[in-house]
């Protein structure tokens, strides 16, 4: 928690505007957490993405952030999404009905007049999730930062939204966190859905992957490392990062999370501001 707090407060500090909190079964509840973040912050916008309507009824959702915003102001998004599907599974749960239930939390976070005024965004990777975030809330989290999915993505966007791109990121060089980048990129290529594998021709090597993965072979993995980077990961040098952001910025994307393990340290957080401010 502590360290977790002082990265808040250097992101606030160095020109970030924006903090992302995780949320899954396998995490602790992260609601004291965003508290503290905010309690020692002053004006950084602060997001939870996602939390899983499958797992968390919508009240409880409701209350959360009500009492967040009655302590610290209207500083928060609520990212809302199914769940990696195996975290789920973890706990008891299936992704089923996704769809349904992601609509009828947004409904009730929308009329709910403690959160009708607090923005709400839906993660999405699935052309069908795609659909109804771009149609039904206020921004669309897109599990893709390689320029081909962006592309891709925006197309199934039923109206014209807030966009927002995250994955794992890194400035590079940096040989203490490359083995963490790798196995952040390796979790998110095995949770894509094999529909998009399949349309992107990823599938063998992604059944590769997974393979490693069920086996505990993981050093197995460094053969991929080119594959992963280049397509699920923001990794470069300092001025070949900023053409990707560019780069990223023209398709039409409004706001980039560099995530776990550019958010790893401070270090890494010094290293990746000097990018921009």
């Amino acid at each position: 928690m502590k360290e977790t707090i002082e990265k808040a407060s250097l992101s606030e500090r160095v020109g970030f505007d924006y903090i992302w909190v995780g949320e899954s079964p396998t995490f602790a509840l992260p609601f004291e957490l965003i508290a503290a973040i905010a309690e020692n912050t002053e004006k950084i916008t602060i997001g939870l993405g996602i939390i899983s309507p499958l797992l968390y009824n919508d009240i409880h959702i409701i209350k959360a952030f009500q009492t967040l915003k009655e302590i610290h102001g209207n500083r928060f998004i609520i990212g809302l999404g199914p769940g990696d599907r195996h975290h789920l599974e973890s706990v008891g749960l299936e992704q089923k009905n996704f769809l349904k239930r992601i609509r009828e939390c947004i409904k009730s976070l929308k009329e709910h007049k403690a959160t009708k005024d607090m923005p709400v965004f839906v993660g999405a990777a699935g052309p069908k999730m795609i659909k109804l975030a771009s149609s039904e809330s206020d921004g669309v989290l897109l599990n893709y930062v390689y320029p081909t999915f962006i592309k891709w993505s925006l197309k199934l966007f039923k109206d014209k939204n807030y966009t927002v791109a995250y994955g794992p990121s890194l400035v590079c060089p940096d040989t203490k966190n490359r083995k963490r980048l790798l196995m952040a990129t390796a979790t998110v290529a095995i949770s894509i859905r094999e529909e998009i594998q399949e349309k992107f021709g990823m599938k063998e090597t992604i059944d590769e992957i997974k393979k490693i993965f069920e086996e505990g072979n993981f050093e197995e993995i460094w053969k991929y490392e080119v594959f992963l980077a280049e397509k699920f990961a923001l990794c470069s040098p300092v001025s070949k990062l900023k053409e990707r952001i560019k780069e990223l910025e023209k398709l039409g994307v409004d706001q980039i999370i560099f995530s776990y393990p550019s958010s790893h340290n401070k270090t890494s957080i010094e290293k990746l501001s000097k990018t921009f401010f």
